[in-house]
């Protein structure tokens, strides 16, 4: 419920269309993966809206790395994308996916410096900047106590 109050907000903060606030896990293999704590439905057919409806409350598990999130948990490091189409980051979408326009994910990390999570959102107008990231620092500091002492 927390989660979902942040995401609300951050979505309305940042103009932005949709996104997640996820936790950084990894399988007993030590396969790394992102658990959300809250998303938005982006469900465009009806297999996505039961998958979404059957995950959301204990969190959908998303593996691939090789996407603009994934360079986010790759790296450490934020990631602003203005034209996701053309950038060699991205993964592409699942046919019918929600127009991805501009995207920007920071990660959050706790205070030894280990990464645990990250936020992502989209659609901004006008896309992001780094002044964004600086904007959003108090706000990612929260999720990252919020993850910690969850």
């Amino acid at each position: 419920m927390v989660y979902g109050c942040l995401l609300a907000g951050l979505l309305d903060l940042m103009d932005s269309e949709y996104g997640f606030i996820g936790e950084v896990k990894y399988e007993e293999n030590g396969t790394k993966f992102l658990q959300t704590h809250a998303s938005t439905n982006i469900a465009w057919n009806e297999a996505t809206q039961n998958f979404y409806e059957e995950n959301a409350e204990d969190g959908l598990r998303f593996y691939n790395m090789n996407t603009l999130f994934g360079t986010v948990l790759n790296t450490g490091c934020p990631v602003i994308s203005n034209n996701p189409k053309k950038d060699k980051r991205a993964g592409g979408l699942p046919k019918g996916h929600p127009a991805l326009n501009h995207f920007l994910g920071i990660p959050f990390f706790k205070k030894g410096g280990e990464l645990i999570g990250m936020l992502a959102i989209a659609n901004k107008p006008g896309g992001y900047t780094e002044d964004d990231i600086e904007y959003l620092e108090p706000f990612t500091v929260t999720c990252s106590n919020f993850i910690q002492a969850y």
